[in-house]
């Protein structure tokens, strides 16, 4: 189940996790580090994700938990950035 709440921490969470990795990035090999900045553009895409996913609950007011289904009749199961 999901809430513009949940969808709120996830954003956090996973923004915390790129501020850890890019913070850590002097210490990684410097062939690795390439990879490592791709994986933290990645994970930020979910950090995107999950504020338009939280930012459009709000503005509609929708409060409460949402199943799958729910979410997709809401548009909000996609992972398209650009259909959000």
């Amino acid at each position: 189940m999901w809430s513009s709440k949940k969808y709120k921490r996830a954003a956090e969470k996973h923004f915390k996790a790129c501020k850890h990795i890019l913070d850590c990035l002097n210490q990684a090999k410097p062939h690795l580090k390439p990879e490592v900045v791709s994986n933290v553009f990645y994970l930020s895409g979910y950090v995107l994700e999950c504020m338009f996913k939280h930012y459009h609950l709000e503005l509609e007011h929708k409060l409460g938990t949402f199943d799958l289904q729910e979410l997709e009749d809401m548009g909000l199961k996609s992972h398209n950035i650009q259909k959000l």
